[in-house]
């Protein structure tokens, strides 16, 4: 299961996170990021823009099939994944292994 939305504490206040399940394709990724925050991440002044909004659907369908294609990796949690002129940035990550 891969979680897109406004991390930290904003999530309890900005709406829930848009939640797939693997495998899914870039064109679910894609309608999952433009429904962030009820829409308005994609069309507020300071939200993301088309090539950023596609750098993270395209990270949420790595993240899937990573979950796929390896089964040792129990979890990731990548917050922040940060957005900016070039491109996105994992400010922060925890990869969980399985102990088998």
């Amino acid at each position: 299961m891969i979680a897109i939305g406004l991390g930290g504490v904003l999530i309890e206040i900005l709406g829930t996170p848009q939640l797939l399940h693997a495998p899914f394709g870039i064109a679910e990724a894609r309608l999952a990021v433009a429904r962030i925050a009820g829409g308005r991440i994609s069309h507020a002044t300071r939200g993301l823009d088309e090539a950023q909004r596609e750098q993270l659907a395209q990270s949420a369908v790595a993240l899937g099939n990573l979950a796929l294609e390896q089964p040792y990796v129990s979890s990731v949690d990548v917050n922040p994944l940060m957005a900016g002129a070039h491109g996105l940035v994992a400010v922060d990550a925890l990869l969980v292994l399985d102990d088998a």
